[in-house]
């Protein structure tokens, strides 16, 4: 038989247990410990969002800023759920955008079974209400016809530019409806 020469055997392989066990391990753990208790701490001692001082934020602004209004003649649609009374339709107001002391004009066409007797409007602006405006019928017939009505624009209308039409007939309780420009 051949000798077979001695040949070291490789060494085993350190299992976990014996790995943290050693004192490097050891070492590693105690560190790892040490790490976790310290943050802990500083957590612990961070103050809560109640307890920080509060920054004061900015004052809202009193009124809303102004939305910009287009220009020109501009069309606009008009209608109500109570079919008993003359109906809004299809109108224009010119200009969307008066200048002070400038004229401005709304037309509406009106339409009813029984003949329109009276169509008014009343402005509603920044810092006033009109009296009522009276329309005239400037085309087509007192039950489907195209009224109109003028008025200077003597207020501002930043923020609150409204018109409310009114028709009236013999035949029924007048008709009413607030068409809001801004």
């Amino acid at each position: 038989m051949e000798d077979i020469p001695d040949t070291p055997s490789p060494a085993p392989t350190p299992s976990f247990v014996d790995r943290a066990t050693s004192p490097v391990g050891i070492g590693v753990m105690v560190v790892v410990m040490i790490v976790l208790s310290v943050g802990t701490y500083f957590l612990s001692q961070r103050p809560s969002v109640s307890k920080q001082e509060r920054v004061p934020t900015a004052t809202p602004t009193p009124t809303p800023t102004p939305r910009a209004i287009p220009h020109g003649k501009w069309g606009f649609t008009a209608g109500q759920s109570d079919k008993t009374v003359p109906q809004f339709s299809r109108g224009f107001i010119d200009p969307y955008d008066p200048e002070q002391e400038a004229s401005q004009t709304v037309t509406i066409a009106v339409k009813y079974t029984q003949p329109v007797t009276k169509v008014t409007a009343v402005l509603k602006t920044d810092h006033a209400v009109s009296t009522p405006v009276p329309f005239t019928l400037i085309s087509g017939t007192n039950t489907d016809g195209q009224w109109q009505g003028s008025w200077q624009m003597t207020d501002t209308y930043l923020y609150k530019y409204a018109v409310v039409l009114q028709a009236e007939s013999a035949g029924s309780k007048p008709a009413s409806v607030e068409i809001t420009f801004r």
